[in-house]
C-alpha cells in the first residue's frame, strides 16, 4: 500500500506552503488525487519529483557556467 499524505504534510515534506502545493496540484505540476474536497500525495511520488527538480536545477547551473 502506498503512503498517502495530505497536502499539509506534502507541504512540509517540500518545504512549501500548503497553498502553493495545492495550487501545484490543480495545475498537474504536483503527482496528486482529488479525494473529495482534499488532495492526496503519495509520499514516494514527491520525493522522486523532488529529487528529479533539484537534477535539473543542478544541469541548469552546470549549462549556464
Amino acid at each position: 500500500m502506498d503512503d498517502l499524505i495530505t497536502a499539509q504534510d506534502a507541504a512540509a515534506l517540500l518545504h512549501m506552503h500548503v497553498k502553493r502545493v495545492q495550487q501545484l496540484a490543480r495545475d498537474g505540476k504536483l503527482p496528486a488525487v482529488r479525494y473529495g474536497r482534499k488532495w492526496l500525495f503519495r509520499r514516494r511520488d514527491l520525493i522522486e519529483s523532488r529529487g528529479q527538480a533539484r537534477r535539473s536545477t543542478d544541469l541548469d547551473v552546470i549549462a549556464i557556467t
